[in-house]
């Protein structure tokens, strides 16, 4: 009778603790640069299965009132409140079912209404894009252009002026992320340093750190295969005033033959 009940207190504290999201980083693309659709594939439909990046969905920076540019699968949810496809009610004028994803970007103090969207109060307020650019480590855009049209759009650590900021969601089941950052210096001559973490989203506790980087003015992916909820923290490493950027983030489906994803804890050199 008391193995029975030793039993059932193990059963009992092991339903009641809460699992720890779990994240395999799969190494980074220095290749693919802006062309995340794919080479020549500029006119291929988000979320599409032909895609380099973003075959589930993606998110460009400063585009959080556009309807068509930021497709995002319904097995993530977004921000602190964790909003998602089927959350009901609306970011100011919009849906959560197709705007959920302007919650992504998180930093105390900086939350706010959007310019034309002002009911909207979790908006990040430090994004700007630089508009088109020719360069092949630009972001091909969202929308389906006749040319191969690119962006430089960015969040960013307002110039400097916060330490870092946070890109917060939760998957539900295993997929792939990918987080692409370039440094562009836009007629600039100070070379941006940053670093990356993916912290657990209930306990904070470091599942990826890449270590502070810098010389990334042809563009990288960091790539990860994450399991729940979890905050992706890029913070400005930088001590010559610039800042750090995140140019797109990209949701794909679990590479096939990878073996199961374990608790991560790694540093790049």
């Amino acid at each position: 009778m008391k193995n029975l009940l030793a039993l059932a207190f193990l059963a009992v504290v092991s339903i009641s603790t809460p699992a720890q999201s779990v994240v395999t980083f799969l190494g980074t693309d220095t290749t693919t640069q802006g062309a995340w659709k794919g080479v020549g594939n500029f006119n291929a439909p988000p979320a599409s299965s032909s895609l380099a990046y973003g075959k589930d969905g993606n998110i460009l920076p400063d585009t959080e009132a556009c309807d068509a540019c930021n497709p995002f699968p319904s097995y993530v949810s977004f921000g602190p409140l964790l909003v998602n496809s089927s959350t009901p009610g609306y970011l100011g004028s919009h849906p959560y079912s197709t705007h959920a994803s302007a919650d992504l970007v998180q930093w105390p103090g900086l939350m706010g209404p959007e310019p034309s969207n002002t009911g909207n109060t979790n908006y990040f307020q430090c994004n700007y894009t630089y508009g088109n650019a020719a360069a092949p480590w630009a972001p091909m855009v969202a929308w389906r252009p006749a040319v191969d049209t690119r962006e430089i759009s960015t969040w960013y650590t307002c110039n400097g002026s916060i330490p870092a900021f946070y890109l917060e969601f939760s998957y539900a089941g295993a997929h792939n992320f990918e987080l692409y950052v370039v440094d562009d210096q836009n007629g600039g001559t100070r070379l941006r340093s940053e670093q990356i973490q993916v912290l657990d989203g209930t306990t904070n506790a470091v599942l990826y750190d890449s270590g502070s980087f810098t010389n990334f003015t042809g563009g990288i992916y960091y790539k990860w295969t994450i399991t729940g909820h979890v905050k992706v923290k890029v913070i400005n490493t930088a001590t010559n005033g610039a800042d750090a950027v995140v140019n797109g983030v990209f949701f794909d489906p679990p590479a096939v033959g990878l073996l199961p994803p374990t608790n991560l804890k790694a540093t790049l050199q």
